[in-house]
């Protein structure tokens, strides 16, 4: 009965201190448990917290910078369209603007000189516009623009190779010779050209112009000091070009030429050449080729033929 009872009471006494282990332990693996699950949680939530703050911080960033971009970009290409825009617009009526006034001025010159002659020329002028293409619409029409181009040109010219006589072979109506008067009066000028000029609308004196034929062999038998020749080589025929290069070399020792160039167009043009063409030829004949384009190019009173073609040559001694 005692060992009954001590075993009884022994086992009781585990059982109870087992049963208080096993609660105890449980209790402590489940808060042990609980916390670690908590403070895993709260750090997974951290982490994942931070890692969502830090990607949404950067796409934002990323998405800003590329709007940001994208923006400029647009801003600036749109920039630069208004402004090439603006500037092409500019331009383009700049220079309807100054074609308008060159024609303007154009006309008010042809009628003051249709005034002037109109008793004298009328006649004279309806038979030459009949028979020839060089008659008195062909140089009405380019009369100012070449005067004015002959200004400009010339007032450079004139002070560098400061010339005392000056002959023009196909001097037209004469314009770059009165240009050389207006800008030197003691200047002797001279103009040859076929005899289908009107004498009526001669811009030099009658007497200092000398009808003769451009595809001869001309010899005025005098030297000049200086011998134009502006857009008239390519109205020759090709055979005529060494003729007529040899009867202005013949004349002066410095030439302003200028001849129209392939695909330039115009009225009688049957001999357009490159520039080299004449070089060559000059060159031939002991001439040395000055190339003054880039002096006009930016002039807008000359006459773009001019700018394109003009070169001064000079005998080499």
């Amino acid at each position: 009965s005692r060992i009954y009872d001590a075993e009884k009471n022994f086992s009781q006494t585990f059982d109870s201190r087992i049963y208080d282990a096993e609660k105890n332990l449980s209790q402590t693996f489940d808060s042990r448990i609980y916390d670690a699950e908590k403070n895993l949680s709260q750090t997974f939530d951290s982490r994942i917290y931070d890692a969502e703050k830090n990607l949404s911080q950067t796409f934002d960033s990323r998405i800003y910078d590329a709007e940001k971009n994208l923006s400029q970009t647009f801003d600036s290409r749109i920039y630069d369209a208004e402004k090439n825009l603006s500037q092409s617009f500019d331009n383009r009526v700049w220079k309807a603007e100054l074609y308008l006034k060159k024609e303007i001025l154009a006309r008010i010159w042809l009628l003051n000189r249709m005034l002037a002659n109109i008793e004298n020329s009328q006649n004279h002028k309806d038979k030459l516009s009949t028979t020839s293409i060089y008659g008195a619409n062909f140089y009405e029409d380019n009369q100012y623009g070449s005067f004015m181009s002959a200004i400009e040109v010339l007032k450079y010219l004139i002070p560098i190779y400061n010339p005392s006589s000056i002959v023009d072979f196909g001097c037209g109506t004469g314009t770059w010779l009165a240009a050389a008067k207006q800008i030197n009066r003691d200047i002797q000028v001279t103009g040859v050209d076929g005899d289908y000029v009107d004498r009526n609308m001669l811009m030099v004196k009658k007497e200092e112009f000398l009808a003769r034929d451009l595809t001869e062999n001309l010899d005025l038998h005098k030297k000049f000091d200086m011998v134009i020749s502006l857009e008239v080589a390519e109205h020759l025929n090709e055979k005529y070009a060494d003729t007529f290069i040899d009867t202005l070399c013949r004349h002066s020792d410095i030439v302003l030429f200028s001849a129209a160039h392939v695909g330039q167009g115009g009225d009688g043009h049957v001999n357009e050449q490159p520039i080299s063409y004449w070089v060559e030829k000059f060159e031939k004949r002991g001439y040395i080729w000055n190339d003054i384009r880039n002096e006009f190019k930016d002039n807008y009173n000359i006459e773009q033929w001019y700018k394109d073609n003009i070169s001064i040559f000079i005998k080499n001694r």
